[in-house]
């Protein structure tokens, strides 16, 4: 069972106008999600000290997007836009590739690669200008690991 959470962090963007190279505005929001799955680890076959493995995690991930804001770079509109925040559950699963190393009978090392998918994120609809319409993205990450791990006799 693996519990991980990201605190809230920012997200930056422009929006462009037609046939411009400058931004119109720049917006950001704000991220974070909890997630909890079940992983599975199997390591596929001993080789002196070493033991190459892969792992798979299914679960779900409660993923929050709020407290957006904009920054007018050209002409201002006449109304700004903001987008309520949402908090949505979503099904998340990873994926991982490595290498076990055994320093010691009771001490491994570990070297791997993990994708994880914590589903989509969506804001509330918006207040103004794009009135009825949301903002959405799709929350992953890429993950070069390395760890130790003590065995305890």
């Amino acid at each position: 069972l693996e519990y991980s959470y990201m605190p809230s962090v920012p997200l930056h963007g422009n929006i462009y106008n037609t046939n411009s190279d400058y931004p119109a505005f720049k917006y950001q929001y704000r991220i974070n999600h909890t997630n909890l799955r079940l992983v599975g680890k199997v390591n596929l076959y001993r080789w002196k000290s070493f033991m190459p493995y892969a792992a798979v995690g299914l679960g779900g991930s409660w993923n929050s997007m709020g407290d957006y804001k904009e920054h007018l770079q050209a002409l201002p509109r006449s109304e700004s836009t903001t987008f309520k925040g949402m908090k949505k559950f979503d099904f998340s699963y990873g994926a991982a590739v490595g290498i076990d190393y055994i320093y010691k009978p009771s001490f491994l090392l570990s070297l791997g690669y993990r994708y994880d998918n914590f589903g989509s994120n969506k804001t509330g609809n918006a207040i103004g200008h794009y009135k009825g319409n949301h903002l959405s993205n799709s929350l992953y990450s890429n993950t070069v690991m390395l760890t130790g791990r003590y065995l305890f006799e």
